[in-house]
């Protein structure tokens, strides 16, 4: 029973560093695919989980992620 327990316990905190990864993978995804509302979307809630938020590549998205953003002549991307 013990073993299941911890079993149990170290799938959902991998779970949770994995949630995190694949939401910085979409980000990114949608970045490359010129989707910056929703790259914005999926990035964000990266920079302030605590397995993410030290991670160099999480800054590098997010920067060229709000970049594009900026540069944008879109109006449905100035609001954001």
């Amino acid at each position: 029973m013990k073993k299941l327990i911890m079993l149990l316990i170290a799938a959902f905190i991998v779970t949770g560093i994995n949630a995190q990864n694949s939401k910085r993978t979409s980000a990114f995804n949608y970045f490359k695919n010129g989707k910056l509302d929703k790259a914005k979307e999926y990035i964000d809630p990266c920079i302030t989980h605590e397995k993410t938020m030290n991670v160099a590549k999480t800054w590098y998205y997010r920067g060229n992620i709000y970049l594009q953003i900026a540069l944008s002549k879109k109006p449905e991307y100035q609001s954001l």
